[in-house]
């Protein structure tokens, strides 16, 4: 899952708890882990949704974007691995012109 689309779904849920629309942070966070097909980011969801659960309609409830930050950037630690594994892979700084010039020369 990108990042744009993990902070949206943490927002849209955020909102939905404001107006304490539970079922569709439920819905957002299952549809959200469901496309990312990666267990953490189902995780960190059910996670946010827990905390933003029992927060709410207490003296903590101004701190849920702290929350969605501190996951936010959980969030992109486990992910610092995974991105440069897939940048490498695409092609890489070894050979810049992509064998366009093995052909040439006798």
């Amino acid at each position: 899952m990108e990042i744009f689309s993990f902070i949206v779904s943490i927002f849209v849920m955020m909102i939905a708890s404001q107006y304490k629309l539970y079922w569709m942070m439920l819905i957002v966070a299952g549809v959200a882990g469901f496309i990312s097909k990666e267990k953490k980011v189902f995780i960190i969801l059910g996670l946010y949704g827990v905390i933003i659960y029992f927060i709410s309609g207490s003296a903590y409830e101004s701190y849920g974007i702290y929350v969605a930050a501190v996951l936010i950037v959980v969030y992109l630690i486990l992910n610092k691995d995974g991105a440069s594994e897939d940048q490498d892979g695409v092609g890489g700084m070894g050979d810049q012109y992509g064998d366009l010039l093995k052909g040439l020369g006798g």
